[in-house]
């Protein structure tokens, strides 16, 4: 009865990680730890293309843009739901006024194993409308759209901390996403 106790206990701590940053042991499961209101903490993304090379950064509620190089306040939001449902919400302010507002709302879904990658430590987030408005710039628009979705990889999964990583390489286009979540 010991043993089986032992191999229980092994069986349940190791089935519990699952991306290199997970908690040991977690009594939530991975749908409850990813579910609900989170805030950008720190962000990176970087695209390399035909056009040249841009990197934004983000961190303690700033905006770092390579692009056209500023440095401006940023808040962004993000919510994933039980249903399945994803909502980003980020605003970028030109000292107190809103320079970029853009709201992106879809689907969310966790995936299998694929190749080394374990089962749910990985998600698919699909896209299917974006609504931007730049009140400075005065530009407006909202599209619905159909994607294919970008896979994002668990690369931390807490009740605390989402750290999410996505790599996307095309023919002409490389781009890299790397973001920390914390609970709003």
């Amino acid at each position: 009865m010991k043993y089986l106790l032992i191999i229980l206990t092994i069986i349940l701590v190791s089935s519990c990680r699952k991306g290199s940053e997970d908690p040991v042991l977690s009594l939530r499961s991975r749908t409850n730890r990813l579910t609900g209101d989170w805030k950008l903490l720190l962000g990176k993304e970087e695209r390399k293309n035909a056009n040249g090379n841009f990197i934004n950064e983000y961190k303690e509620g700033l905006v770092y843009t390579g692009f056209n190089p500023s440095i401006r306040k940023c808040t962004w939001e993000f919510t994933f739901k039980k249903d399945g449902t994803f909502i980003s919400d980020r605003k970028e302010y030109w000292d107190s006024l809103i320079y970029v507002f853009e709201k992106k709302t879809g689907k969310w879904n966790f995936l299998g194993k694929i190749g080394d990658w374990k089962n749910k430590e990985q998600i698919l987030i699909t896209i299917n409308h974006v609504e931007q408005k730049s009140p400075l710039v005065g530009s407006t628009y909202s599209i619905d759209i159909q994607n294919e979705g970008v896979i994002w990889q668990l690369m931390g999964l807490s009740n605390r901390r989402v750290h999410l990583f996505s790599e996307m390489k095309g023919v002409d286009d490389h781009e890299i996403k790397d973001y920390e979540l914390e609970p709003r």
